[in-house]
């Protein structure tokens, strides 16, 4: 119970939320009103950077999750496999070998900005720091946390760009 109260108050302390209340009816002028290309070109010709899309990166991971686990064997179980995956990637064993010879199913995640901020539907942000700074394809030592043990593999790294439109890209 107290690592339940624990990891909801660590994912409630995280959460940020504004509200803003406004009368519909206010901005009804507004609703009919429509942008041109050539007024949209302009603002993104004169602002660039407010357009920048981060880099960002997509993953594969295999692990287990704590609570996919026998409430009772959790620690030796976790202990056991990070034991394991650590051997295996001592003995430079690829990614899809551990997985098949642990029976563990490969998840995908992302993409991901490569600085954060990362969400909380996706993989521990942990596992996300852990691959960060690696080169596409390449893998995660062993990643111990709070929610399990994992090895991550980068599958997908994509540069930061500039977002256009689709009229901006058909020209």
């Amino acid at each position: 119970e107290g690592e339940v109260r624990e990891a909801f108050q660590r994912a409630s302390e995280r959460l940020h939320a504004s509200l803003f209340l406004f009368e519909p009816s206010a901005h009804l002028d507004q609703a009919g009103a429509s942008i041109t290309e050539e007024a949209l070109r302009a603002l993104y010709d004169a602002h660039p950077e407010e357009f920048r899309l981060p880099a960002q990166m997509t993953i594969e991971y295999v692990g287990a999750f704590r609570q996919e686990l026998d409430e009772q064997q959790v620690a030796r179980a976790l202990t056991a496999l990070a034991l394991d995956l650590a051997e295996d990637v001592a003995a430079k064993r690829s990614f899809d070998e551990i997985a098949a010879s642990r029976a563990l199913t490969i998840r995908s995640a992302g993409p991901f900005p490569v600085e954060g901020p990362f969400g909380l539907d996706g993989p521990d942000p942990a596992l996300l720091e852990a691959t960060a700074t690696l080169q596409e394809g390449q893998m995660t030592g062993v990643v111990e946390t709070d929610a399990g043990v994992f090895l991550g593999r980068v599958t997908t790294r994509i540069a930061p760009r500039l977002a256009c439109s689709g009229a901006m890209w058909r020209q």
